[in-house]
C-alpha cells in the first residue's frame, strides 16, 4: 500500500527582494520533490516585489500570495503561518535558492523519524559580487560540524544551531513550540530554544540544504533587532529558566 506524500508549506516573508526573487522561486519549482506549497507573504514592498510573486501565483497554484497587515519579519510570519495547508512546514529567505534535492531529503528523513523530530542540515553562503565574508564563513563552518555531528543542543549557547531556513518538522510540533507567535528577535535563535525547551529531537543532516546569499543590506545585518546584545539576553533568558 502506498500513501500520499506529504505536503510541504514553505512559509517565505518578503520585502524588497525584486532583483532575487526569480532565482529564488525558480529553484523551488525546480524541486525534485514536488508537493510543496509556497506561502510567499509580502511585507509592504517598495519595489518590484508584489508584482513577480502575481506573476509566478498565476504561473503556478502552488503559489499563494498574501499582503502582511503589520510590518516587520515576525508579523509576516505569522500571518503567512495561518494559510498553511500542510503538514510539514519549512522556511524560506527570499533572496536565496534551495538545491533542487533540498526538500526531497528533507521529507524523506523525517518519514524516518515522525512527530517530535526535527531534520536539520547544512548551508551554503554565496555572493553576487565580491567574496563571503570571513564570519559567515566561520558561521557556515561551525554550523555544518553542528549538523554532521548532531550537537544541536550541546552547543545552542555558543549561537544559533539551526538557521531559519535550514529545518523540517511536522505542524503539531510547530504548533507546540508557538511557532512564530512570540515576538522575539532573533527569531530563528528563539525558534531553537524552544526546540530544546520542549525536547524535541534533533536529526542532524551532513548534506548542504540551502544557498545563504551574502549581501550588505541583509537584515540580520542592518536591523536593531539582530545586534549581539539582543543574542546575550535570548542567551541568558532561556539559561536561567
Amino acid at each position: 500500500m502506498t500513501t500520499n506524500p506529504p505536503l510541504v508549506s514553505i512559509i517565505m516573508a518578503v520585502k524588497d527582494t525584486a532583483p532575487y526573487l526569480h532565482a529564488c522561486i525558480n529553484s523551488i519549482i525546480a524541486q525534485t520533490y514536488q508537493n510543496w506549497e509556497l506561502i510567499a507573504v509580502n511585507d509592504h514592498s517598495t519595489d518590484a516585489t508584489p508584482e513577480i510573486l502575481e506573476a509566478f501565483a498565476k504561473a503556478d497554484s502552488r503559489i499563494r500570495v498574501f499582503h502582511s497587515d503589520t510590518p516587520k519579519l515576525i508579523p509576516t510570519l505569522q500571518y503567512g503561518y495561518r494559510e498553511v495547508k500542510g503538514t510539514l512546514i519549512n522556511r524560506m529567505d527570499s533572496d536565496d535558492k534551495m538545491p533542487d534535492y533540498k526538500l526531497q531529503v528533507l521529507v524523506d528523513t523525517w518519514l524516518q523519524y515522525g512527530e517530535g523530530h526535527v531534520i536539520a542540515g547544512g548551508t551554503q553562503h554565496f555572493v553576487d559580487v565580491g567574496v563571503v565574508g570571513d564570519g559567515f564563513i566561520k558561521y557556515e563552518q561551525w554550523l555544518n560540524e553542528v549538523a554532521r555531528t548532531g550537537t544541536h543542543y550541546e552547543q545552542i549557547y555558543k549561537e544559533c544551531v539551526i538557521p531559519s531556513h535550514c529545518w523540517l518538522l511536522h505542524k503539531n510540533d510547530l504548533d507546540a513550540i508557538d511557532a512564530f507567535n512570540p515576538l522575539i528577535y532573533p527569531e530563528d535563535y528563539d525558534l531553537c530554544f524552544r526546540m530544546y525547551r520542549h525536547r524535541l529531537k534533533i536529526i542532524g543532516i551532513d548534506t548542504i540544504l540551502h544557498h545563504w546569499r551574502d549581501r550588505s543590506n541583509r537584515i540580520s545585518r542592518t536591523w536593531e533587532e539582530y545586534k549581539d546584545n539582543r543574542y546575550f539576553d535570548l542567551k541568558m533568558r532561556f539559561f536561567m529558566r
